[in-house]
């Protein structure tokens, strides 16, 4: 019998699903013949990026697909709760509409606080 692994939560959890969609996208652009082996029972948070890393020894093609995803992540951040959840959707990274509004609201609120930190 095998424990179940615990999902990361809140701000952990936040950036290891950004960075998949933004990793699949990247993946998309740069290595499009590669499958997305993403299924809603198998998903665990960080594992398309994992996967891909695993599977391809390819420097170059790692050179470009990194700094892309890594440029998405930023990309999403922008992005209002539906748009990332279509995102997700897109490449098969099992998402909800809840998880996309924690998303947006940690982004939003940390936005916020550092808008709003004085150092005086």
């Amino acid at each position: 019998m095998t424990a179940a692994v615990q999902w990361p939560s809140g701000p952990q959890l936040y950036a290891l699903v950004l960075s998949d969609i933004a990793t699949a996208m990247a993946i998309n652009t740069y290595d499009p013949g590669y499958a997305l082996d993403v299924t809603p029972e198998d998903y665990f948070p960080g594992s398309v990026k994992a996967q891909w890393l695993e599977r391809r020894d390819d420097r170059g093609l790692r050179l470009r697909v990194v700094p892309l995803a890594t440029a998405g992540v930023g990309s999403l951040q922008g992005l209002p709760a539906p748009e990332i959840l279509r995102r997700a959707e897109g490449y098969g990274i099992p998402m909800t509409l809840q998880l996309a509004e924690e998303i947006t609201g940690y982004l939003e609120a940390t936005s916020a606080r550092a808008r709003t930190y004085d150092r005086s």
